[in-house]
């Protein structure tokens, strides 16, 4: 049966298109491209890591793709936060694609904490260069400290 009200149908998209992704990264793409721009927004959490994990360039593709800047930023933000596979530098440069500034310097701060952990010169000299880090996380990210307060 159809699903005619509106708040379960979109309850229902995320889930539906985490199980599609499972299937069929590339088809549960096409398929989410087709809706709209909070359906989603609303399934990034469950779809890009799936799609990071098996078919990265196309992820990245679809991120490029997107044309509303919330979708885009949505979609870069997941990809950086669930990929542990991408380099750090490929990975700064989907951060610096969000257009949001806070959303951005978080997602660059992510990236460069993970990058100060596998190549710390090349990962200070991102650092040092970075308009996206503040003065405060660049301090703490350079002396070792969490990004954060206490984690």
């Amino acid at each position: 049966s159809k699903i005619t009200d509106e708040e379960a149908r979109r309850d229902a998209v995320p889930t539906v298109a985490r199980n599609y992704a499972r299937a069929d990264v590339r088809g549960s793409m096409d398929w989410l491209n087709g809706l709209d721009d909070g359906a989603k927004m609303d399934s990034m959490r469950e779809v890009m890591p799936i799609w990071a994990a098996s078919d990265g360039e196309a992820a990245l593709g679809f991120i490029n793709s997107q044309t509303s800047p919330e979708v885009k930023d949505r979609a870069a933000e997941t990809y950086i936060w669930s990929n542990r596979s991408t380099p750090p530098a490929q990975l700064a440069e989907v951060a610096a694609m969000i257009t949001d500034e806070g959303d951005r310097g978080r997602a660059t701060g992510v990236v460069a904490a993970r990058w100060m952990q596998e190549d710390k010169e090349a990962a200070t000299q991102f650092i040092n260069g970075s308009d996206a880090i503040n003065e405060d996380m660049k301090e703490r990210l350079l002396s070792g400290r969490p990004m954060w307060g206490v984690l």
